[in-house]
């Protein structure tokens, strides 16, 4: 309902951001958010390498996967938002289209828990960007348009410039 009402009210393409837990969920949402009107589906994808056994190349396997079965039941354009966390980004970026990304959106800032200790709570960490922070993607997107020749967004969300 939400997009149908942004789609009524806006006259620029609404794309839906989709953040999920599970492989099953970013599928079934995916297609809820086509059939809401969406125009395009941005995924927020992060798998927790947390386990020993899981090699960087399943990790890797899992954002393929995913993106082949978002394919197999949307229609719309489909843009990958990714961390800047893995050993060969271009090849993965890559790899996200051959299997039907249309974009990748570069690069996603992580919510990351902190500690206040002064309360002893679990509290959020600053998660907007300085502006220390456009080097990095300025590099990443260079390096992406010169390898790659693809649709490359960079982001950089910050309130103090």
């Amino acid at each position: 309902m939400l997009i149908e009402s942004a789609k009524r009210t806006v006259k620029i393409p609404v794309i839906a951001s989709v953040n999920c837990m599970s492989s099953d969920e970013w599928v079934s949402f995916s297609g809820n958010i086509e059939k809401g009107g969406a125009d395009e589906i941005e995924l927020n994808v992060f798998f927790l390498p947390a386990q020993k056994e899981l090699s960087a190349l399943k990790i890797e396997n899992l954002y393929y996967q995913l993106v082949i079965k978002i394919r197999e039941v949307t229609h719309i354009p489909l843009a990958v938002k990714m961390g800047s966390q893995f050993t060969n980004l271009p090849s993965i970026v890559n790899n996200l289209y051959v299997r039907g990304a249309r974009g990748v959106v570069l690069f996603n800032r992580f919510y990351e828990p902190d500690i206040d200790i002064d309360k002893m709570q679990i509290t959020g960490s600053e998660v907007l960007s300085t502006p220390a922070d456009i080097r990095h993607r300025c590099a990443g997107l260079a390096l992406f348009l010169i390898k790659l020749r693809r649709s490359i967004c960079g982001i950089n969300r910050c309130s103090r410039w």
